[in-house]
Formats: C-alpha cells, structure tokens, sequence
C-alpha cells in the first residue's frame, strides 16, 4: 500500500535513564539504577502514536513515535553497526505503518556517511537526520544571545568540540559567514576561545568544562550533554540549543520538527543528510518553520 501523505514518524533513541522516562513515562517512578539494569529487557521498540499536529497555516499530519532505548554503555563511543540496525528495523516499522517519511533522532543522526547511504538504499521511504534545522537553531539562539549580551560577534573565536559532524560543520560555515574565526579544536584553543560549541559525536571528544575561560559563551547541541555541569559555572553563558517550540506550545527536537516540516510542505525526499548538506537547506527549513509557526526554544533567549 502507498504511504498516507499525511503520516510521519520518527525515531528517538534515548541514551540516559532520564531521557527514557521522559519518554515512556510509566517508568517515571521506577529508580534509574532499575532503569539502567532492566532496559536491555525492554521491548526493542515501543510505537506511541502522535495525535493531531496542527501549523499556523491550518494544515494538519499526524505520525508515530518510534522508541528505541539505546543506553549509553560501558564504552565511549557508539556501536555504529548495532545502531544502524535499529535504525533500519525502525525503517520498515515506519513502511507498515504507511508513513510518508522517517525522521532520526539520538544516535540515528550520528551515522556515518556509508551507514546512512546503506540505511536510504535498504527503505523505501525517505529519511531526514533533522541536522539542518538543529544546527540552525545553534546559529539563531547564539545570535539571540549575542544581541541580549550586547556582544559583537565579528572578530570573535569560536570552536567547535565534534567538528567533523554534520551539525559541527554546518556550524563552522554559518559563523565563518558571520565574520567568526572558526578554529581547530585544541585543548589550549578551548582555553581561549570565545564561542564553543559542543556537537561531539562521542564521549572521547568532550572537553572539561573547567578548561573554558571566564566570560565565554557555551552552546551544547550533542547527546553527550554537558549543560548541567556548565550551568554550575556562573561566569560563562550556557545555551541549550537543538528545541523547536510548536504554536500549540509543546517543546520537541528539532530533529523531529524538520520531519514534520517536511511533512506539512509534502517534501518526502532525503532533506537532512549526515554528510554534507548545503548551508542554504538551514536558511530553507527556518523559513519553512517561521511560515508554520515553528519557533526556536530558547527561554532564556527570546527573539525579539
């Protein structure tokens, strides 16, 4: 049967034991050490249907949350094979349930290059990794902070912790466009930079903290989190980027808001890639998000 055009889905993969009961909240009163020692008996997926979502412009879908706990483990950095075949099962669940696309979320958007080709050859629905309008929600909050801070980002340094990701390094083009000087990601440059934005793709490439120089701004958009150990520093701005607020007002990734995007413009191609994707689809998918009434989350930060 044909896909029904209305219809998404979209895959989270949750890595902590806070992000799982978020998610399924009948664990909500289960304690994560529980948690953490159960989850490998846990069914593999758990589908949840995402009832009406509505755009500003009247239009209507609705899709299927599909669930996959994926703990962080005792190893650094992620089982990509392993990954890859979740995602894929995830594919073909999206397929019976006739939906017209499947969005990546958690370690799904981390895939390498190869993996991610294997995963659009093997389904026969298109797939989003939602990294463009992530990255873009980096671009737009720093600027938002900037402006709040009174701070001229021309002439600043940033860098950025997970470089060679899709999310670090459409971020490293858009600040270079805005007069930033993106450099190499050394120990000694994160002591000095202005701007650091932590897109790591694995724990091996988390930076302390501590090595942060007073005054800098800290913009945190991976699955290895280190916003609540920055926010115990009171001398450094802490953004939490990578949120989308809907205009019925829930809060959700970005990721799955460029896959229901994409669904209310009928675009079911391939948007988001792991690889390279043109900077361009980051100004395309905000504006596509500001007609729907799609908002970046930023509390802290609001737009003007």
């Amino acid at each position: 049967m044909l896909p029904r055009a209305n219809n998404f889905s979209f895959m989270s993969t949750p890595i902590t034991a806070g992000q799982l009961k978020e998610a399924w909240p009948v664990l909500r009163l289960v304690p994560d050490f529980l948690v953490k020692s159960s989850a490998g008996n846990l069914p593999e997926f758990k589908v949840s249907r995402i009832r009406w979502v509505r755009s500003r412009r009247g239009r209507e879908i609705e899709g299927y949350l599909i669930l996959c706990p994926m703990l962080r483990r005792q190893f650094s950095s992620p089982d990509e094979e392993f990954i890859l075949d979740k995602v894929i099962a995830a594919g073909h669940i999206a397929e019976r349930m006739r939906c017209a696309i499947l969005g990546l979320g958690g370690y799904g958007s981390i895939l390498s290059l190869p993996a991610y080709d294997r995963i659009v050859q093997t389904l026969k629905i298109p797939v989003t990794s939602g990294n463009a309008l992530t990255a873009w929600t980096v671009i737009e909050v720093l600027y938002r902070a900037a402006r709040i801070k009174k701070i001229a980002l021309q002439g600043l340094s940033a860098v950025i912790v997970g470089n060679h990701t899709c999310i670090g390094g459409l971020c490293a083009v858009k600040l270079s466009e805005f007069g930033l000087a993106v450099i190499t990601g050394s120990r000694e440059a994160f002591k000095k930079a202005d701007i650091v934005i932590n897109a790591a793709a694995s724990m091996d490439e988390l930076i302390e903290v501590k090595d942060l120089k007073p005054g800098a701004i800290f913009c945190d958009v991976s699955l290895f989190s280190l916003t609540g150990e920055a926010k115990l520093r009171d001398d450094i701005t802490v953004i939490e980027a990578g949120l989308i607020k809907l205009p019925s007002g829930q809060v959700i990734s970005a990721a799955m808001a460029e896959t229901m995007l994409l669904t209310f413009e009928q675009r079911f191609v391939d948007y988001s890639g792991v690889g390279s994707i043109n900077p361009d689809k980051l100004e395309e998918i905000a504006d596509i998000a500001a007609w729907h009434g799609f908002e970046v989350y930023a509390p802290e930060f609001p737009a003007l």
